[in-house]
């Protein structure tokens, strides 16, 4: 019986050294595979996030120049103002001096 024994350890040792060493080899190929994943998941994710980023910045961009534009348009508006406002100041002055004219030649009567 120690004969049978002998061959039954014999042949179980190395079957056990075998599937432990399986179980190691599995557990590394699955921790690689998932690295390998998470790096797959990652540069998807990175893409996306790139994708976004350059969209806000382009979006930026064009507010940007609609802004630009806008300023443009409201000096030209604000230099139109000016000319109208010293224009009604002229006026202004005109008819002032009209009525002291007209005051004065009326004997200063209110």
């Amino acid at each position: 019986m120690s004969g049978q024994l002998l061959a039954t350890v014999a042949i179980g040792v190395p079957s056990a050294f075998v599937a432990f060493v399986s179980l190691i080899l599995a557990t590394r190929a699955r921790a690689e595979s998932s690295r390998a994943d998470k790096a797959k998941v990652d540069a998807a994710a990175y893409d996306r996030a790139k994708g976004l980023y350059e969209s806000a910045i382009e979006s930026l961009r064009a507010e940007a120049a609609d802004l630009r534009a806008e300023i443009v348009r409201q000096k030209a508006e604000i230099a139109e103002m000016r000319i109208k406002v010293a224009s009604l100041e002229a006026e202004l002055k005109l008819r002032i001096a009209e009525l002291e004219r007209f005051q004065r030649g009326n004997g200063g009567a209110s």
